[in-house]
Order: structure tokens, then C-alpha cells, then sequence
């Protein structure tokens, strides 16, 4: 037993429940007799054999508690409510399946892109998610396209540096050839050819001027065989100026002096020179008629 009062906290007998004090108190102001330990312990052992009749008594149950008993437990609403519930779904699962059925007839499932997934993966997926294959494998492309830009780049150099090559070095070559084989010539001819092949040529003005040159010679040549009788001096000129503008004009008076020298011999040889020199076309011909009727002659 405590020692302790559990009203006041004081202390009090092993026997009393209560403190001198509070046993007072109590039988003065609500008329109680307060129990000893002893006489408590007594009274709770003529009190036990009644009060096990009576549970005993009420644990008995009742008409009205045995019908409450015969109700459905709730395992038992459980499961019909379970299978109320399949039922119920049961019949929306039949009800909702046309109109499923015709919801899927009339929305086509998308197409899967395969090729479309992977560049999305690709696309998203980090250097650190990559493998090691992969990144030398992109290394190795990366290294390849910089090889063929390269490549690209030296071609595309080589090709200018031989265009260059070829306005500049080999142009130059041929104009240069062109102007050796002009001046070879020495003709009015050859001076023409190069300025119409190279109208910007380096030696352009001096083709000109070689051009003129060469008329004002041809000029003077022509002034001097007007006043001249030389056969061998008017063949001369031919050879020299063969597309001379006085071709005619000298042809036609080397034909008048051959056939007076002709007349003068008045052999057939002589006259057989003369048609054959106008056969040739080195003359005119203007009296080949009458070349031949003195040869007949003779």
C-alpha cells in the first residue's frame, strides 16, 4: 500500500485509505464512512458471488438481440455489394462496347513512325547517354566530312589556279606565237588575222602600224610603175602585193607591155608566151584573140 494520501499527498497508516485529515473531512461533510483496507477487501468478497450472477445473467442475450444476430454480416454485404457492382459493370461494359467499336471504326490508330522515334531519342539523348561507339562513330564522320571540305577546297584551288594559268600564261604564249608568225609574213594579210584574233592584244598597235606601213610601201610601189616598162618590175609587185587594191590596174598594164613585146618579136614563141601567161591569169588576156591568129599565121 502507499504510504502517501491520494487526496492531500500527506502521510497516512498502511490500513486507512485516506490521511487522518481527509478521513474527517469526508465523514463530516458528506456523512460517509470511509472503509478501512481490511473492511474494503471483505466487503468487495460478499459482493463478487452476487454480482457473477448477474453477468452471468446479462450476458444472455435477448429475443431482440437475436434477431440483430440473424442479420447479414458485413463480409456478406461486402460481397453482394461486390456483386451488385459486376453486375452493374458488367452491363456498361456490354452497353459501351458498340459504341467503342464504333469510335475505333471511325478514329484510325496513328501510324507508327520508327525512323521518327529514333531521331526523337537521338535528338534528346545527352553525350553522357551516349556509348563510346557512338561518340567515336560521330567522331569518325565528323574527321571524314572535315577530310572531303578539304579535299573540296584544294580542288576548287587547283581549278582557279589553272584558269589563271590559262587566261595569263598560255593566252600570252599563243598571242605571242601569233605575232612571231605575223611578223614572219610581213603582210598585210598576217597583221590582219592577229588583230581580229587578239582585238586586246599586247601587240595590237603595232600591227596597225606595221599595217600601214606596209599600204603606204604598196602605195608608192604602184606610183612608181606608172611611169615604168619593166615587165620583171610589174611580176614583182604581183608576187609581193597579191591582194593589192591596184591588182587590176597592174595586171592590165602588164598585159598591154607583154603583148608589144610580143609584136615586137612577132615569133611564135613569143606569142605562145603570151597566151600562156594569160591562161595563167597573170594577165588580163585582152588580146589573146589576136595572139592567136599570128600564131596560126606564122
Amino acid at each position: 500500500m502507499s504510504t502517501k494520501c491520494p487526496l492531500c499527498g500527506d502521510s497516512k497508516s498502511d490500513d486507512s485509505l485516506f490521511c487522518a485529515n481527509c478521513t474527517e473531512k469526508l465523514n463530516s461533510e458528506y456523512e460517509v464512512d470511509v472503509p478501512t483496507a481490511e473492511s474494503s477487501e471483505e466487503h468487495t468478497d460478499n459482493i463478487a458471488p452476487n454480482s457473477k450472477d448477474k453477468t452471468e445473467e446479462t450476458n444472455q442475450p435477448t429475443p431482440e438481440e437475436e434477431k440483430r444476430d440473424k442479420k447479414p454480416s458485413q463480409d456478406e454485404l461486402q460481397g453482394g455489394d461486390e456483386a451488385s457492382d459486376q453486375s452493374e459493370v458488367e452491363d456498361d461494359s456490354h452497353t459501351a462496347q458498340p459504341a467503342i467499336e464504333e469510335r475505333r471504326k471511325i478514329v484510325a490508330a496513328p501510324s507508327f513512325d520508327k525512323k521518327a522515334w529514333k531521331r526523337q531519342r537521338e535528338d534528346k539523348r545527352t553525350d553522357s547517354d551516349k556509348t563510346l561507339y557512338q561518340l567515336s562513330k560521330e567522331r569518325k564522320g565528323n574527321k571524314t566530312l572535315a577530310i572531303v571540305s578539304i579535299i573540296i577546297v584544294l580542288v576548287l584551288a587547283l581549278a582557279a589556279s589553272l584558269y589563271v594559268y590559262n587566261n595569263n600564261v598560255i593566252s600570252a604564249n599563243l598571242e605571242r606565237s601569233a605575232w612571231e608568225v605575223a611578223q614572219r609574213e610581213n603582210t598585210v594579210d598576217g597583221y590582219l588575222i592577229y588583230m581580229n584574233a587578239y582585238p586586246q592584244g599586247t601587240f595590237f598597235d603595232e600591227a596597225y602600224s606595221s599595217i600601214n606601213q606596209l599600204r603606204s610601201r604598196e602605195e608608192q610601189a604602184f606610183e612608181n610603175l606608172k611611169t615604168s616598162e619593166n615587165t620583171i618590175e610589174f611580176t614583182d609587185f604581183l608576187e609581193r602585193y597579191p591582194k593589192s587594191p591596184f591588182l587590176r590596174l597592174v595586171k592590165s598594164r602588164l598585159d598591154s607591155l607583154m603583148w608589144q613585146s610580143s609584136l615586137k618579136e612577132n615569133t611564135a614563141e613569143a606569142y605562145t608566151h603570151y597566151i600562156d601567161q594569160a591562161n595563167s591569169q597573170v594577165i588580163l588576156g585582152n588580146y589573146i584573140g589576136q595572139a592567136e591568129k599570128r600564131y596560126k599565121m606564122l
